[in-house]
């Protein structure tokens, strides 16, 4: 007992030797004191590091888990309290005994909660939270970039017709209690995001409780985080990156042969291509170092006064090229030496670098270092990942040799083949992480924070989640039911047995007809053979209101397997069912919550046993994925509904790891899709675009729902069943009941029945909402001028059923002529009707309605069917009926139908009905052409295949109008692609209009862009001009005036079609009926430069204009058509589209041109001049006469 008494004395009083000769007389290092304090925790009380250090090398793990007995403190509470920075010491005891660290004490507090409660008490204590903090992000970043959660989410559908006990059974599956009434019926559908967690092993469900969303989010990545698993094998097992597969090379390694670095240079990202810019640059650099030495070298480039991003290139060539110039690096903040593992370089800064201790106690530089900036980790820099053929550091893009350890070749080296090595070994793509500018800004430490504190169950490795999509079953609703559907869904098919059953031999049939349709429906979900054949998506049967039916259960047994058996009585069914139903169950008493739990639980097994053939069951997802998803998280709570693809670019540089690059941001994107916690709308635009290297404006059209109910809600305002408008003035019945028979819906309308749902909420979105509306072909609003406002959207899917032979008296009318009928026909027996709305949606977007005398626009444009004008003379028909499309061209012309006539057409077609398919998830049906006799569709028919007819020189085919034979020039009507546009000098001479044989300049251009108008798309198809081209220009141009979308196209063109000049666009508006004559004023030659109609002073018209003035001319000049002004001004295209590249801000770019103008015109820069460009452009030039002549 003294000797135990004597340790507690020696270790207070910090008598080493003492302590030494005890421990080995045999005291106890366990046993405590009157208060419970060990040894250890006395020693580390009383601040004395060396005895602390010897007792915890003595001490086992169960000596170290002792507690006092008051407070509960282990000995990292110890340490924490008094503040001892003794790191080697605490991680001997975290070695030892791991469990200390998650320890809490009697007041519920780990020790590093008790470190930040005492950080301000002194130095000491400071210095320890911060050592603490920079561990724990270090143990973070380390997680949040190796670590990969394996997806075992649900996504489950409930789909089915109305009236089946679709929201009953989803009621029951959540354990909710059902009213007497019975719920609600569902207008469009009902959401519900995340509202249960299940282990995939155990099968217990757990409901998250409304609110919890962001915890649940938090227990996720510290799932992740804490499990043993590391990446995957396509990962790369070190902190500094990850490795991921190039697009060209999937899943295969990359062999070091010539052939292969071709492939490679093929598909480099415009990031890496810049990487093999900087290698040349650095090379020459290597070259004058070796020559006359790195020092003289260093002098000679700062004394030619280089550039910011010359000198940001110089220090970098320095950093990597450190040791082979025997240069050393210095951190920025603490002026220690960087070297080994420990440093962090900014790829922005000229010169920043960080060493890890300053980084992990978030100490930032005093210069121009931001937090949106980004760090490479350098991850042993100097040695590890050192090239085998430059030996220089790489701090980007580099491969790892699969045989060899530790060789490394950079992106530079590989590409230009300049390194040495086996060539049978197989090198991998390593892309390196890049880290944020510092781990703990506020945001980034509150979300480390919030995960690393959050206390998970250790019983399973994952746990699911459960998202229910609960879709209302009116046939209205089914065009909004493909902007959601997923083939990563388990869906819920329930159809009433009672139907089937029915001794109405019509409702019977009915009964049967509605559940094909859905297994048809559903298994156009699968986007390949493969999938097929994995039965996904997966589909459970369940037939309801087996209450009304008669028998025991046996009886009812037999009677719902015979409703199977006749299912399968259809082959196409048949296979459906056998690849993709997992199970099938009859349920009675849907709406009475005391009955069938035990039926519900199987149901319950049955879904989670059908999770496996989700298309994304088990797919890694990396952990930074989930860290960026709960930032989204954050903004859905904040009140957010939608997120723009730039937005979510820029929240992802603040995350402490943040995804790589736009590759990968747009991988994530596709998962976010898959999930149903949110809907992701424009990325194959994107994505498009990022190919072509032509994103300006395509940022902007790819958004993510982050409330997917919030946008549903919206939808069912003007798409949903009149059942659902019982608060609807007389007044506003009469007007919808206008809008069903047309499908016209008035803009004033639109926004009353939204107003009427949500109040000003959707009106604040009013505009956002339209844009996603007709980005899914729910809506399209049609073809306006230039000064005109948007009075209606046309809504496909409202529009009655179509009577195509209405229009046959218009087709038998004298002097008509008609193309063959072109017949697009899918694979599929089974199309969407959704496919041919959102089709007809694009078409009417970019086409005039015809008019004819006699007839009403809701004749000549109905569901499934529409009559367009091409132009002045040729209309065109497009009938739809279940897998097909007819299209027909007509005119009133004595004249022959010239070959090619439908070419461009077909290709306008070719251009939008993939993209309807992706936007549909479809995009994996495939079609065939073919021509036929008839626009209308008729039982037993037969059409000719049009690539049988190229070979061929006549085939026969049937239709309504009985047998015909189709030939070889039929074919050529719609596929013999002349690119030449047909017209002369001679042909415009003819109209007794005199142009030139030239191309016009950008700024006559301009002036012709003026006359095109609304008509563009007809008007860029006499030219031939390509569709894509033409929807390119447009889309990245929305919001401005249609004449700058049509000057950019028209300058594309001719640049890159020098035989396109006046004779050929003046041929274009002949046959658009537009006055060819106008383009006799578009001439420089013929303009006015005087005005002639008002009366302004002279003196100022030709006083020249100053850069100070330039604050008083930008209030007068239209963003919209200001590239037309300053085309007007002389400015070149070159320097107005650098300037729109490099400046986001509108504004801001109109004041640098403005000021380029007047600097390069000088005395010639006059008021005169500005103004005849305004009045080109139609833009208020009176009020800045006014705001001129007052001000200067």
């Amino acid at each position: 007992m003294a000797s135990q008494q004597n340790v507690f004395a020696a270790a207070g009083e910090g008598n080493l030797p003492e302590v030494k000769r005890l421990v080995e007389a045999g005291s106890s290092l366990e046993q405590g004191d009157k208060d419970g304090l060990t040894p250890l925790m006395i020693a580390i009380k009383n601040g004395h590091r060396e005895v602390s250090e010897f007792l915890v090398g003595e001490m086992s793990s169960q000596s170290l888990s002792v507690v006092t007995t008051s407070d509960k403190w282990n000995a990292l509470h110890w340490m924490a309290a008094f503040g001892r920075p003794w790191l080697d010491i605490w991680k001997t005891i975290q070695r030892k005994c791991p469990d200390l660290w998650d320890q809490t004490d009697g007041n519920q507090k780990r020790p590093i909660d008790k470190s930040r409660e005492h950080r301000d008490r002194s130095q000491r204590h400071r210095q320890l939270y911060q050592e603490l903090e920079g561990a724990l992000q270090d143990e973070y970043i380390k997680g949040i970039s190796k670590k990969v959660e394996k997806k075992c989410n649900l996504t489950i559908t409930f789909t089915g017709h109305e009236g089946v006990g679709k929201t009953c059974l989803v009621e029951q599956l959540r354990n909710n209690v059902i009213p007497p009434e019975g719920p609600a019926s569902t207008n469009t559908a009902n959401i519900h995001v995340k509202y249960m967690l299940f282990d995939p092993e155990t099968f217990e469900k757990e409901t998250i409780e409304e609110g919890s969303e962001l915890e649940v989010g938090n227990q996720r990545i510290k799932r992740v985080l804490t499990s043993p698993g590391e990446v995957s094998e396509n990962r790369n097992e070190t902190d500094s990156g990850t490795r991921i597969a190039d697009r060209s090379t999937t899943g295969v390694p990359l062999p070091s042969t010539h052939h292969n670095m071709q492939l490679l240079e093929m598909s480099l990202t415009p990031e890496q291509e810049n990487e093999v810019d900087e290698y040349e640059q650095f090379m020459k650099w290597l070259n004058d170092c070796n020559s006359k030495g790195v020092d003289q070298w260093e002098e000679s480039m700062n004394t030619e006064h280089p550039s910011r991003e010359q000198q940001r290139l110089v220090q970098k060539f320095l950093t990597i090229f450190s040791r082979r110039l025997d240069r050393r690096n210095y951190c920025t903040c603490c002026s220690s030496e960087c070297c080994g593992n420990l440093w962090y370089r900014c790829q922005q800064c000229v010169n920043t670098n960080i060493c890890k201790t300053c980084y992990g106690r978030s100490i930032q530089p005093e210069k121009e270092h931001d937090s949106s900036h980004t760090m490479i980790f350098t991850g042993h820099t100097g040695h590890k990942y050192k090239c085998r053929g430059c030996e220089c550091s790489c701090l980007d893009t580099l491969f790892k040799c699969k045989t060899c350890k530790d060789v490394y070749v950079c992106l530079g080296c590989y590409t230009k083949d300049r390194f040495n090595h086996p060539p049978t070994h197989e090198l991998e793509k390593i892309v390196r992480v890049k880290y944020a500018a510092r781990i703990t800004s506020d945001d980034q430490h509150e979300a480390t924070k919030a995960v690393l504190e959050t206390v998970v169950q250790t019983d399973t490795k994952t746990k699911g989640l459960v998202t229910i999509y609960d879709f209302g079953g009116e046939k209205i609703f089914y065009n909004t039911h493909h902007c959601i559907l997923t083939n990563d869904m388990i869906f819920i098919l329930v159809f009433d047995v009672s139907i089937c059953l029915d001794q109405n031999e019509e409702r019977k049939e009915a009964g049967y007809d509605r559940i094909e349709f859905w297994l048809r429906s559903i298994a156009t979900s699968a986007i390949d053979e493969a999938l097929k054949k994995r039965g996904t998506p997966p589909i459970i049967l369940i037939g309801s209101h087996m209450d009304l039916v008669p028998g025991s259960e046996d009886e009812k047994e037999d009677i719902f397997r015979g409703i199977l058996t006749r299912l399968s009585s259809n082959p196409e069914i048949k296979t459906v069912i056998q690849k993709h139903v997992k199970d099938m169950f009859y349920v009675s008493n849907l709406n009475d919550s005391s009955k069938n739990r035990e039926l519900y639980d199987k149901i319950w097994r049955a879904i989670i046993d059908a999770a496996e053939c989700q298309s994304q069951w088990l797919k890694e997802i990396p952990a930074r994925w989930l860290a960026l998803e709960q930032e989204l998280v954050k903004k859905k709570i904040a009140g957010y509904k939608v997120l723009e693809f730039k937005d979510l670019k820029l929240l992802n540089k603040t995350l402490a790891v943040p995804l790589q690059d736009a590759e990968e941001i747009n991988t994530f994107v596709r998962y976010l899709k898959t999930t149903g916690y949110f809907l992701c709308f424009g990325l194959d635009e994107w994505e498009e675009s990022l190919e072509s290297k032509k994103t300006r404006g395509r940022e902007n059209s790819c958004f993510i729902i982050l409330d997917p109910q919030w946008i549903i809600s919206a939808f069912k305002c003007i798409i949903t069943s009149p059942k659902y408008k019982t608060n609807l003035s007389i007044k506003e019945k009469e007007e919808w009941q206008a809008y069903e028979e047309s499908g016209e819906l008035p803009v004033g309308f639109m926004q009353s029945l939204m107003k009427k749902e949500t109040g000003q909420q959707f009106i604040e979105k009013f505009k956002f909402i339209c844009i996603v509306m007709e980005t899914l072909g729910l809506i399209s609003s049609p073809l306006l001028d230039t000064n005109e406002e948007l009075e209606e959207y046309i809504v496909p899917c409202m529009m009655k059923e179509a009577v195509p032979s209405r229009i046959q008296t218009i087709l038998d009318k004298p002097f008509t002529i008609k193309t063959p009928v072109l017949c697009i026909k899918f694979d599929n027996d089974f199309i969407p009707q959704a496919i041919w709305d959102k089709t007809i949606a694009k078409c009417l977007h970019r086409f005039r309605p015809m008019t004819e005398p006699g007839y009403e626009q809701s004749e000549l444009i109905q569901r499934g069917f529409v009559c367009l004008s091409e132009n002045n003379l040729w209309k065109v028909v497009l009938n739809c009926h279940k897998n097909a499309m007819k299209v027909l061209l007509f005119a009133r012309s004595g004249s022959r139908i010239p070959s090619g006539k439908g070419v461009e057409f077909r290709k306008f077609l070719d251009f939008w009905l993939p993209r309807v398919l992706e936007m549909n998830h479809q995009g994996h049906f495939r079609y065939n052409y073919y021509l036929h006799n008839d626009y209308q569709f008729s039982k037993n028919e037969i059409m000719v295949k049009a690539e049988d007819l190229a070979e061929l020189d006549q085939l026969p085919c049937q239709g309504g109008n009985g047998e015909s034979f189709l030939s070889q020039k039929d074919y050529g009507i719609w596929f013999e692609d002349n690119t030449q546009v047909q017209c002369s000098v001679g042909a415009v001479d003819a109209l007794s209009v005199h142009v030139p044989d030239r191309s016009p300049s950008p700024k006559e251009m301009a002036r012709i862009s003026k006359f095109i108008g609304k008509d563009y798309q007809s008007f860029f198809m006499q030219l031939k001009c390509p569709i894509a081209s033409v929807e390119r220009f447009f889309h990245d141009y929305q919001g401005f005036s249609c004449r700058v979308p049509i000057t950019k196209i028209l300058v594309d063109m001719i640049n890159s079609r020098p035989n396109i000049g006046f004779p050929q666009i003046a041929f274009a508006m002949k046959e658009e009926d537009i006055d060819v004559k106008q383009l006799q004023t578009v001439l420089d030659s013929n303009r006015n430069y005087q005005y002639t109609d008002m009366d302004f002073p002279e003196t100022l018209l030709q006083r020249a204009l100053s850069v100070n003035n330039v604050s008083i001319l930008i209030d007068y000049i239209s963003p919209k058509v200001s590239f037309i002004l300053f085309l007007e001004l002389n400015l070149k295209v070159n320097t107005i589209e650098t300037e729109e590249v490099s400046v986001r801000d509108v504004r801001e770019q109109i004041t640098t041109l403005i000021k380029r103008w007047i600097k390069d015109e000088g005395r010639a820069a006059t008021v005169h001049k500005l103004l005849l460009a305004m009045k080109e452009c139609d833009m208020n030039i009176y009020d800045l006469v006014k705001s001129l002549q007052e001000n200067i």
